[in-house]
């Protein structure tokens, strides 16, 4: 026995000594080689900018909705800047800088990777095609677009996809090679420190993290019983039943995108913009998890008040009922996954190889909203208040995670950028993106998701451990 727990050892300090090793090395790379098209300009009205473009190859003038992606600009005459991702082998770009009559000044056009040039175009020299479009100069590198119809458009002349890969990887070496910045330091500091420490809590207090594990495990059949009763339970005295457990975030759905599409669609551009997809299916990746999130958190947490005359019975192990509100919970989770899929599919987005993903972002959602509702739901047993927190809390969340507007979009930098990532439902919400939308496997992640688990073991051994500490005083103070 000691010679196993030896040997366990070894292998858990092994894997702690490389996961730090390759925090202090990792130097991040771009997961898609992408260029960004930047627009310097102002106009007095809001505009939608839109770039479209053809990969090498592509057919002159076959431009659709599929390849293309758009910014906008709030108007009121300032100058600013506005970026447009697009793939880096594309060969032509066409720059639709309105969708209506007018005057927009333009001072410089570049292609970026990481906020660096790579190339700019003349509005002189660099121009194949223009549609509706007149060009005048009123300065030395400035100039005014005039529209003269809806659709009015620039075509610059075809770039060299090979040139522009050589600068993007010339661009990461430079990157790569220069030093940490000080903000960058200290995250990687604090996850080393978070892995050293859950290397220490997993040697000296095994138990902290493998008891309620193991206790979920031998009740494995009751608690899936109890899940599904509680889950008819919640709809037990309305005609419909458990319908409305479906209906009520399909509505939701629709009121998001009714509001953020159509009631206040040029007020929401800056949210929206350089989403390439029709906006109800992005939206839809962001809720679905969201959704399971905060039905579980909020059930979780008032497990116990629920379930008093269970928590009273002495032969019950009551460190299961928290369990058994987040798996009532995975009942509505699985059918919005399988809704989405349709509606991707109905799309012509077609579910593929990376849409197993979801399975991993599911299970990684289950084990962080498992850790806190431990956490909250001992808490709400002596201290009723913390209900109340927690629903405050989910009304922010909902908001402080980027569902309903796109953070690469926005104009957040700095400190601010750090906190709304910081979130870990943040990693969920992109992960479902990049399952269903960018196709980027977890791997290829690997600083956020390092982050993600260690901030979720984190949290389920904190936890764990307060409920464990909590549970015999349950039956007197409920």
């Amino acid at each position: 026995m000691k010679t196993n727990r030896a040997f366990i050892r070894i292998i858990l300090a092994a894997i702690a000594v490389a996961i730090i090793a390759g925090v202090i090395t990792y130097r991040p790379k771009s997961i898609q080689k992408e260029i960004t098209l930047c627009v310097t300009l102002s106009s007095k009205d809001a505009l939608a900018c839109r770039a479209y473009y053809l990969k090498s190859g592509e057919e002159d003038n076959s431009f659709t909705e599929a390849e293309s992606a758009g910014a906008s600009y709030p108007g009121g005459g300032e100058d600013e800047t506005i970026e447009i991702t697009l793939p880096y082998d594309a060969s032509v770009i066409r720059f639709d800088p309105a969708a209506s009559e007018g005057d927009v000044l333009v001072s410089d056009v570049e292609l970026q990777h990481d906020g660096k040039k790579i190339t700019a175009f003349s509005l002189e020299n660099d121009i194949e095609k223009t549609s509706s479009v007149v060009i005048s100069r009123y300065g030395d590198d400035d100039y005014t677009l005039s529209l003269t119809g809806d659709d009015g458009y620039i075509v610059f002349k075809p770039v060299d996809t090979a040139s522009v890969e050589a600068a993007i990887d010339r661009i990461e070496a430079e990157e790569a090679a220069e030093p940490l910045s000080t903000e960058e330091i200290v995250i990687r500091a604090l996850i080393c420190v978070a892995v050293g420490l859950i290397f220490l809590l997993l040697v000296l207090k095994p138990g902290l993290l493998f008891y309620i594990p193991s206790e979920i495990l031998k009740s494995r059949k009751l608690v899936q019983s109890l899940g599904r009763n509680d889950f008819k339970n919640k709809f037990a005295g309305s005609f419909f039943g458990t319908f409305w457990a479906f209906v009520q975030p399909v509505v939701t759905i629709f009121v998001y995108w009714f509001v953020f599409q159509r009631a206040l669609n040029v007020g929401t551009q800056a949210t929206k913009g350089g989403i390439a997809v029709p906006y109800v299916l992005w939206l839809l990746s962001g809720l679905v998890p969201w959704f399971f999130f905060s039905d579980a958190a909020s059930s979780g947490s008032n497990a116990l008040l629920e379930y008093t005359y269970l928590v009273k019975k002495v032969v019950f192990r009551v460190s299961c009922l928290p369990v058994v509100k987040v798996a009532s919970s995975l009942y509505v989770h699985f059918f919005f996954i399988a809704f989405t899929l349709l509606m991707y599919t109905f799309y012509g987005m077609f579910p593929g190889l990376y849409s197993f993903q979801l399975l991993y972002y599911s299970s990684a959602l289950l084990i962080n909203v498992t850790g806190l509702v431990y956490l909250t739901s001992s808490i709400v047993a002596f201290f009723r208040d913390m209900m109340q927190i927690v629903n405050i809390g989910l009304q922010v969340g909902v908001w402080f995670t980027p569902i309903m507007w796109n953070i690469d979009s926005m104009n957040v930098s700095g400190a601010l950028l750090v906190i709304l990532k910081a979130n870990p439902l943040y990693y969920i919400v992109m992960g479902y993106r990049d399952s269903l939308i960018n196709h980027i496997w977890f791997w290829q992640r690997p600083g956020i998701t390092l982050y993600f688990w260690m901030f979720t073991i984190l949290l389920f051994i904190c936890g764990t451990y307060v409920f464990r500490k909590l549970q015999p005083h349950f039956a007197d103070v409920l």
